[in-house]
C-alpha cells in the first residue's frame, strides 16, 4: 500500500533532513524544505525522483523470511535493520541520514555500508523464545 503523508510544522534546525527507508513492500520518504521566516511553509516539497541505483540488501517479507533482496534507489546507500524485539524485524536500503544510532532505544536501528550485509537470518527461533517466556510467567505469577 502506498501512501502519501504531508505533514507542516516547526523543527530545529537539526531536524530538517532528507532521507528515506525502503523495506520493498513499503517505502518512507522523509523530504524537508526548511525556512526561517513566519508562515513561509505553505508550500509542499516535491519528493525526489528515484531511480534503482545498484546497492542491493536484504528485506524481509513479513513472514519471518528475510532472505529477499531488494534494489536500492536514488540516494540509498546504506543497508538497514530495524528490530522491536526479537519478533518483528524490518530489513532494507536507507539513506545515511535515515540511520541514526538508537542508543538504547526502541526500535533499534542498525545500518551498514556494504552490500547485503544487513544478514538474510530472520526471526528464526523466537516463537519458541516466546512460548518459553509465556510458560515462565504463568508459573510466575500463580
Amino acid at each position: 500500500m502506498i501512501m502519501d503523508v504531508t505533514t507542516k510544522s516547526c523543527l530545529a534546525t537539526h531536524e530538517c533532513i532528507q532521507g528515506s527507508i525502503n523495506y520493498g513492500v513499503s517505502r518512507e520518504v522523509l523530504t524537508s524544505d526548511c525556512c526561517n521566516s513566519s508562515l513561509c511553509n505553505n508550500k509542499t516539497p516535491e519528493p525526489p525522483k528515484t531511480k534503482p541505483n545498484g546497492k542491493k540488501c536484504f528485506r524481509c517479507d513479513g513472514n519471518g523470511n528475510c532472505s529477499g533482496i531488494l534494489n536500492c534507489d536514488g540516494d540509498e546507500d546504506m543497508c538497514i535493520k530495524v528490530s522491536v524485539g526479537k519478533t518483528q524485524i524490518k530489513k532494507g536500503c536507507a539513506t545515511k541520514s535515515m540511520c541514526l544510532p538508537s542508543k538504547g532505544k526502541i526500535p533499534v536501528i542498525s545500518c551498514c555500508e556494504g552490500d547485503l550485509c544487513n544478514d538474510a537470518k530472520g526471526v528464526s527461533g523466537s516463537l519458541l523464545v516466546l512460548a518459553i517466556m509465556l510458560i515462565l510467567i504463568h508459573f510466575l505469577s500463580a
